[in-house]
């Protein structure tokens, strides 16, 4: 939303400035504009708007053939490593006996298997392009699906060369792809963010496979992926490795895994076909010059799910007959995710199909009960729902989970578990939760309305949140795990539900 607003206002900015030394403005009347003139004022403010970015694209090709500056290449920050136990730890007896059983032999009273849920539609695909004849309609496969974009003929594209990496090689390319009409393609991707409701990852996801599509070898890919980006007016730049070109891209978080320059104040973290980036090292060679509307920071937030086709239902976990779906789109698409920080999972938005899930699935659980009572009946399933396993045993690296992984995974941990159960509370209960994040543990805390929930708790803000861990096996509400009773927390914020 924030890419086509901002083009609309560059739009109107091209307009008025037009307007300063032409006179094709229709005349206004009352505040209206004249219907009978109004497509030519839409087509010359789009001429001129064009003309605005044609001349920005001229000046930066020549800027590019300019000497690039070397950087020296920062290594990958590698998330923080917890060395989890292999096994969760199990809270001691309570003064009301023994503590739950790790492995419940039924169903816990209340949760049933929810009547089979009707898959709504699949996502409305936009409709075919209608393209002028030097264009031409171009399908790019994305997450199970094709998507259909507007692309130069091919004898347009087969000019578009570039006989090695160099500068001038680069520049010449960059006007090549200005005068080959990729006009269509940009304003159609833009309207895929819209439809497919993407955020700025999935905008760069998308704008590499039509680069694939477009152009075979990995240099080209590169060049015109950042150049699309551009026009989109993403902050990202070329950088030359020693492996080939480089995607640049500034992220508004801390990227884990990812090598990454700094200029200008700014991380600039580097991508590549294949992850070709994983083991970079030394310098890289990029421009000190910027395009001129290139200056959006990628969002990384993901505040509203991604509109995938392709619904299917997981397997039944730990409570046989429970099965939850999860959109197998979505979770290749989180497979594909950055390591970002953690406030990115937990705060992510959930596919509108799982969300209905957990309502018939996990309101039964809660209704008619009070805060602490749903909230320990929400606790009690976190403890026994699912297998246990460290992310190294798993997947041999850190990898949180983003909400609907846990139904989909095998196994989860206590970095998963939180987020999933930090969902649940906020969701189905409207209570505010906070992560609780230890040199290497994850846990939680809820505030209780009242303040009368007795056990350990944090203060934040001035309210009183209460220890929850998902990853205490039978421990109540206000039980922190032995090995962090002395181990001060950092506080994580969520945003309520």
């Amino acid at each position: 939303m924030k890419k086509s607003m901002l083009l609309v206002a560059m739009l109107m900015v091209a307009i008025i400035a037009a307007a300063q030394v032409d006179e094709w403005l229709p005349e206004v009347d009352s505040g209206w504009i004249d219907q009978s003139n109004f497509d030519q004022f839409k087509q010359q403010a789009e001429k001129s708007f064009d003309g605005f970015r044609d001349s920005a694209n001229a000046r930066f090709a020549r800027a590019l053939a300019g000497k690039w500056t070397p950087f020296e290449v920062s290594k990958p920050m590698e998330r923080p490593h917890k060395p989890e136990p292999t096994t969760p730890p199990i809270a001691p007896k309570s003064k009301g006996g023994n503590p739950r059983q790790p492995v419940p032999e039924k169903l816990p009273a209340g949760l049933v298997q929810p009547p089979p849920l009707i898959l709504p539609p699949e996502p409305r695909q936009l409709p075919v392009p209608s393209v002028p004849l030097e264009s031409q309609v171009m399908e790019v496969p994305f997450y199970r699906q094709d998507v259909a974009v507007e692309a130069p003929l091919s004898q347009k594209l087969s000019q578009c060369t570039m006989a090695d990496n160099s500068e001038g090689s680069v520049s010449r390319f960059w006007q090549a792809l200005t005068k080959s009409g990729l006009d269509g393609c940009v304003k159609r991707l833009l309207l895929q963010q819209s439809s497919f409701n993407l955020n700025d990852w999935a905008m760069y996801d998308m704008t590499c496979r039509v680069a694939a599509k477009l152009f075979g070898d990995a240099d080209r890919q590169v060049a015109t992926t950042v150049f699309l980006l551009n026009q989109m007016e993403y902050d990202a730049r070329i950088a030359r490795t020693k492996k080939g070109l480089a995607c640049m891209l500034v992220m508004d978080c801390t990227v884990y895994a990812v090598p990454f320059v700094t200029m200008e104040g700014k991380r600039y973290y580097l991508f590549m076909p294949g992850n070709g980036q994983r083991d970079l090292e030394g310098n890289v060679y990029t421009y000190t010059c910027t395009f001129d509307y290139a200056h959006l920071v990628f969002d990384m937030d993901i505040v509203s799910s991604p509109k995938f086709s392709q619904r299917q239902p997981s397997a039944p976990y730990r409570y046989k007959g429970i099965t939850m779906p999860v959109n197998l789109n979505l979770v290749d698409f989180y497979a594909n995710y950055p390591q970002v920080e953690m406030t990115v999972y937990a705060n992510a938005d959930v596919d509108k199909t799982f969300r209905d899930q957990v309502e018939r699935a996990f309101r039964p659980l809660v209704k008619g009960k009070d805060g602490r009572s749903a909230v320990a009946t929400l606790l009690n399933y976190m403890h026994y729902g699912f297998e246990y396993a460290t992310d190294d045993e798993q997947f041999g690296y850190e990898k949180p989970f983003f909400c609907e992984e846990n139904f989909y995974y095998p196994k989860n941990d206590c970095e998963d578990r939180s987020i999933l159960f930090s969902y649940l509370v906020r969701y189905l209960l409207r209570l505010d939760v906070v992560l609780l994040e230890y040199p290497n543990h994850i846990a939680t805390a809820v505030c209780f309305p009242g303040n009368d929930v007795r056990g350990d708790y944090y203060m934040v803000d001035g309210k009183r949140y209460v220890v929850c861990d998902p990853t205490y096996i039978g421990a109540d509400i206000g039980m922190t795990q032995p090995d962090y009773r002395e181990v001060k927390a950092e506080i994580i914020r969520l945003r309520p539900l």
